[in-house]
């Protein structure tokens, strides 16, 4: 891909290295021939060296001893003369040998000064004795003949002299010449031995050579057959391939084009091929903005960066109607060097109208999970509405109405069937808005310990009707404070501890927490272990699920919609915890989950223990707001029956010009109303100046969701109240009117500081806090008796309340302190105020809680005073 050779350029190059294969093997021949030649060419001038060596060596040797032949024959000549010499003797011979003599002394002296074999003689002591003699002899001799023939008995007394040297210095030049023949015959083998091996090695070389020159062109066929096969197969990938590719030069033409590409574009291959790439995939009548972008960039050449990753633009056919297509770019050069660019390019219209269709569908999606959410909170008021109906209806008639006792037996099923069609109804919502993923709770702080102790106390009816027994393992008040999603952790627990009782009976539920400090917070681990009937092993699995029973068992032990545990997995995953089961059939289930929450920072929890009972409330005039006949009728029943006038308005708008007429003591407000909302409605009453604006509002709801309370409060509710109205309720709710405040959603009685009465029993010793009890008691019914005696001092009634609230949160009446502190406030910004029979009723009655409930907290037993 990286130039446009064709495909054949590779198979030529292979086909022109398979003929240069055989001219390189005859090459190899050659030079190994050359080499043996050479080989024996050198051995054959070595041959003639050592023979031109031997020749200088024999000619040296017979110079050595023709000198003493000569010595010898001029010697002869000279006694023949010495014989002769009374007759006529002929010196010419003698001169003549002496001469010939001289000569090869000569020549041997010459041999002795140059480089050579005889050279060490040169030093030798005999041959200095033999050029003196033949210096004397010179000088004897080159005299006239009758001085030569009077000095031949000097010349033989000379020769006679110089025998001895001239044989010495024969016999070493001899033993010289030859120790130094035999070392040049070492030295020549030496040579010749060393030459041939290195002949030899130079023999293995080229074989080496040769051999790794084989191994290579074997290497090189199969990376060029390797290399035609991965171009072969390039090829015909790039012709198969959906996408198409195209190959640009570093001039921005296209140099490579597949059949993709000629399909995309509507273009033959040589139309594509030189033609302008830029133009071609980013025409000039599209007018993206990354489409221009990327045009420069193209225009630009191979010095700009290439674009990563995959790029969406719109492209063009060649009938000029536009697509969207996928880009991606890749740098590389071909075989020249040249930079070029691969382009990648994919339509991707299916895609985008896949995508399309899945965004609709998506969105039909969300609009159906929304319209299921306002279905369920419609279905939500409907059901609720007619079911609180019944319910209030059945309490109405328990009140009003003299039952035998098979009627009340009667009338107790249907409250329990009303009852458990309310808390199905309230199951599913739960799960709905857990399964939504919007927060469902506003942290608060509570205290374990509490909240266990309290649910576990709800539920001992349920223990005790099934004949079990709950014991708990919590952590001490101190330790138990957090801050975390409170209802939801009760209903967890509830789920969990509900559903260990339903299936034990005559056993033992064990609830026992643990609190972990941890990075970032704390973790709440819950464990809820139960002796009852158990949980198959291949269920466990499942068993979390929503509208999951268990065959064997839980769904004919009980009755259940299978909604509880997988309402428990869902809180406690929004609690950003984990939630299991471990089981053996037949000998219990433990239940366990844990939860990440933060360090409680308000005051100690409190209890809110069972009401006590009311005195009979005073009339006032309550405007009822209701849209549904039924509950209407059922709450202006239970009205007027605690003595009280009841006005009825069935819409929002109807409650708003009813408030504007007249004063209301209470106005009851449905918060779901066709037309205008109770909520609208509210906003109305408040915002107006007629004569409830600032009134006491109390909102009406079939499903309440604690964490809405702020979006009620913020249009002018003083509280909301969840259906179904019952009597102690709407007594607590008459007896508070007028008291300048807003009590607690559903409390009754008096709220106590537990944790402050933990202390005093740690603390204090039993007289001590009888001692103590009594004078507090003493002190409140002091109290009681100067509020109720109108006659009594501002400043007395000032004083005794303020001593009185301080010794109230010594003894944990937080509640009553607090109304208490109230009082205070009123005094101080008018002296002369008293309260009035409804507020002395509403303390008389916290105050009577008070007395039966301190000495059973604080371990005395009955209290001598009540």
């Amino acid at each position: 891909m990286s130039d446009d050779r064709p495909v054949g350029a590779e198979s030529g190059g292979l086909a022109r290295l398979g003929r240069q294969v055989p001219i390189l093997w005859l090459l190899i021949v050659a030079v190994l021939t050359w080499l043996g030649v050479q080989s024996l060419s050198v051995w054959s001038l070595s041959s003639e060296f050592y023979d031109v060596r031997a020749a200088e060596s024999d000619n040296t040797t017979w110079l050595v001893a023709q000198v003493e032949v000569e010595a010898l024959k001029f010697g002869t000549l000279v006694d023949q003369a010495l014989i002769d010499q009374g007759g006529q003797v002929d010196l010419a011979p003698v001169r003549r040998a002496f001469d010939i003599m001289i000569s090869r002394v000569e020549v041997v002296d010459a041999y002795l000064s140059q480089p050579g074999m005889l050279h060490v003689l040169k030093s030798d002591r005999d041959w200095p004795r033999i050029l003196a003699a033949t210096d004397t002899l010179r000088r004897q001799i080159d005299v006239s003949d009758t001085q030569l023939m009077a000095n031949l008995p000097a010349i033989r007394e000379t020769l006679q002299s110089a025998r001895s040297p001239i044989r010495n210095f024969a016999l070493d030049a001899l033993r010289t010449l030859v120790s130094a023949r035999t070392e040049n015959r070492r030295a020549t083998g030496a040579v010749l031995a060393r030459s041939s091996l290195i002949s030899l090695s130079l023999v293995l070389f080229l074989l080496a050579i040769s051999a790794a020159t084989w191994w290579l062109t074997r290497q090189v066929q199969s990376r060029g057959l390797q290399a035609e096969r991965a171009k072969s197969n390039l090829e015909r990938t790039q012709a198969a391939s959906l996408d198409a590719v195209i190959v640009v030069g570093g001039d921005g033409r296209i140099r490579q084009a597949n059949p993709a590409a000629e399909v995309m574009y509507g273009l033959s291959r040589a139309e594509l091929v030189g033609a302008d790439f830029a133009r071609l995939v980013l025409p000039e009548t599209v007018a993206d903005p990354e489409t221009a972008q990327l045009r420069q960039v193209l225009v630009a050449g191979q010095s700009a960066q290439v674009p990563q990753g995959r790029l969406e633009l719109t492209s063009a056919r060649r009938n000029g109607v536009h697509f969207p297509v996928e880009l991606s770019l890749a740098g590389d050069r071909d075989a020249d060097g040249a930079p070029i660019l691969i382009a990648f390019l994919r339509d991707i219209s299916d895609r985008i109208e896949a995508e399309r269709s899945l965004h609709e569908a998506r969105d039909a999606a969300l609009k159906a999970a929304e319209a299921k959410t306002r279905f369920l909170a419609v279905m939500s008021h409907e059901m609720r509405t007619p079911l609180n109906g019944v319910s209030a209806a059945l309490e109405l008639l328990r009140e009003t109405t003299r039952l035998s006792r098979k009627q009340a037996r009667y009338l107790g099923i249907a409250e329990g069937a009303a009852s458990h069609a309310l808390s199905q109804i309230n199951d599913v919502l739960e799960l709905t808005r857990l399964e939504s993923g919007d927060p469902v709770e506003t942290p608060s702080a509570f205290n374990l310990t509490q909240v266990i102790g309290d649910l576990t106390r709800q539920l001992t009816p349920l223990a005790e009707k099934q004949g079990n027994r709950i014991t708990l393992d919590l952590p001490e008040l101190r330790q138990a404070e957090v801050l975390g999603p409170r209802r939801v952790f009760q209903r967890t627990l509830m789920n969990l501890l509900g559903n260990a009782l339903k299936f034990t009976s005559n056993g033992e539920v064990l609830v026992s927490a643990r609190i972990k400090p941890m990075q970032g917070g704390l973790q709440l681990c819950v464990r809820v272990r139960d002796t009852g009937i158990g949980i198959p092993a291949d269920r466990l699995e499942t068993i979390f699920d929503p509208f999951e029973t268990v065959d064997n068992g839980y769904d004919r032990a009980a009755e259940g919609s299978g909604l509880g545990l997988g309402i428990a997995r869902r809180a406690v995953e929004h609690m950003g915890g984990k939630i299991g089961v471990e089981s053996t059939p037949g000998a219990g289930s433990t239940f366990w989950f844990t939860a990440l929450m933060q360090p409680g920072t308000t005051a100690p929890a409190t209890v809110s223990p069972p009401a006590a009972p009311l005195a009979a409330v005073a009339p006032h005039v309550v405007l009822l707001a209701e849209d549904n006949a039924v509950n209407r009728l059922v709450l202006r029943e239970m009205l007027v029956h605690l003595g009280q006038e009841v006005v009825e308005a069935t819409t929002g708008a109807e409650a708003v010009a009813q408030a504007q007429t007249r004063r209301f003591d209470l106005i009851l407000m449905d918060i779901s109303m066709p037309g205008m909302d109770g909520l609208t409605a509210t906003a109305k009453i408040r915002g107006g100046q007629g004569p409830n604006c600032n009134g006491r509002i109390i909102g009406l709801t079939a499903h309440f969701d604690p964490d809405e309370l702020t979006r009620f409060r913020a249009a002018g509710m003083d509280q909301v109240l969840q259906k179904p109205m019952t009597f102690p309720l709407l007594m607590r709710l008459l007896s508070n009117i007028g008291c300048g405040g807003s009590s607690p959603n559903t409390a009754g009685g008096s709220e106590m500081d537990v944790a402050v009465l933990a202390d005093l029993c740690q603390i204090l010793p039993i007289e001590a806090r009888a001692a103590a009890l009594t004078g507090f008691l003493d002190e409140g019914d002091a109290l009681l008796a100067l509020l109720a005696d109108q006659t009594s001092s501002a400043g007395d009634v000032a004083t005794a309340v303020h001593r009185h609230a301080g010794a109230c949160g010594l003894m944990g009446a937080r509640s009553f302190g607090a109304r208490l502190c109230n009082l205070q406030r009123k005094l101080e910004v008018t002296p002369s105020w008293h309260p009035g029979a409804d507020e002395l009723q509403t303390l008389a009655a916290e105050w009577a809680f008070l007395r039966q409930e301190l000495p059973r907290h604080l371990g005395i037993g009955p209290n001598p005073k009540s």
